[in-house]
């Protein structure tokens, strides 16, 4: 098993591994690698970089969920696969659904999903706000996808009554804490992440949804971004 150090940090989170999911992340990086010129997925592509600020920066959720408590799961802007797919490897008893725009984005995570053999992974080729799964998911997440207020309103439907909400950033403005009661959010943490040797800080802002969705959100994507909720 290479990468020892990254094996150490994960151990002191608490995450269980085996050579199995170590062959599933080696795995998933030579797809990455040999496909990213193709599907324009990550600026990021020397193992040690994905090692660190993909897959531990994924994985860094369990410092705000305990992911073995939770069932449905919804990856908003997914991308190249994060976190949704590295999530999906370390917590196989999931319901992953990815959601990705963008069609050649779509095909990558086919990809990924057949030659890593994952089960209940579910690619939804639609923007978030028009994913008609309302009020669906135990944990809805995305990884620097948009500004929050932004991702906030195309993805809070998605999450069930008493569901959560993270979305991991690089900062966090004061206009968080204007999460009304009309949405239904409340923001319940913002935990800070500093990834090993010095690679850079990290924040999760965890939202607890309270009540359903209003009918009436989200709006079109066009006046969310005229007029954000926050």
């Amino acid at each position: 098993m290479e990468n020892k150090d990254f094996w150490q940090v994960l151990k002191r989170l608490g995450i269980e591994y085996d050579e199995k999911k170590a062959q599933l992340l080696k795995d998933f990086f030579q797809l990455l690698k040999e496909e990213n010129e193709k599907f324009n997925l990550t600026r990021i592509i020397e193992e040690e970089e994905v090692y660190w600020k993909h897959y531990y920066d994924s994985l860094t959720i369990v410092e705000a969920v305990n992911m073995k408590d939770v069932q449905k799961v919804c990856d908003v802007g997914s991308g190249a696969g994060f976190p949704g797919i590295v999530l999906k490897i370390f917590f196989p008893h999931i319901e992953l659904y990815l959601i990705e725009a963008t069609a050649k984005k779509t095909k990558f995570l086919q990809m990924v999903i057949e030659k890593l053999a994952l089960e209940c992974v579910f690619i939804v080729n639609e923007r978030a706000e028009e994913v008609k799964k309302r009020e669906y998911f135990d944990l809805v997440v995305s990884r620097a996808t948009a500004p929050l207020p932004i991702i906030i309103e195309i993805s809070m439907h998605l999450a069930k009554k008493n569901g959560k909400m993270i979305y991991y950033s690089t900062n966090i403005s004061r206009e968080i804490n204007l999460l009304g009661n009309k949405t239904g959010l409340a923001l319940i943490d913002k935990k800070r992440i500093k990834l090993p040797d010095n690679k850079g800080e990290r924040v999760l802002i965890c939202i607890e949804k309270n009540k359903e969705t209003p009918l009436a959100y989200p709006r079109n994507y066009a006046q969310i971004k005229k007029k954000p909720m926050f």
